[in-house]
């Protein structure tokens, strides 16, 4: 079975596959008995947990959102200028890279 999704690719060599038969000895071919065993090095579960928490994350934050609406519709929401304008020419920088 092939699996084709993008998060499934090695992590830099941190997963290792070994294959053990019926009395613990490893070997690289499968055999009767064999039962797989999958080791995640430290940084292929740092992977895989930021991997989860960005998949549970909100795309929006609906809190700042709301806050930011209220503001604009009272007439207090202030963005200054320069800030904004660093804000743009960063975005600008990153996009012709």
């Amino acid at each position: 079975m092939k699996i084709g999704d993008i998060y499934t690719r090695p992590l830099g060599g941190g997963i290792r596959v070994r294959r053990r038969g019926a009395a613990g000895a490893v070997s690289s071919s499968p055999g009767v008995g064999a039962v797989d065993h999958v080791e995640l090095s430290d940084r292929g579960r740092e992977v895989q947990r930021a991997r989860i928490l960005a998949l549970e994350a909100p795309d929006i934050r609906e809190g700042l959102v709301a806050e930011i609406q209220r503001e604009i519709s009272h007439g207090s929401y202030e963005a200054p200028a320069a800030a904004v304008l660093d804000k743009m020419v960063h975005e600008h920088t990153e996009l012709r890279l």
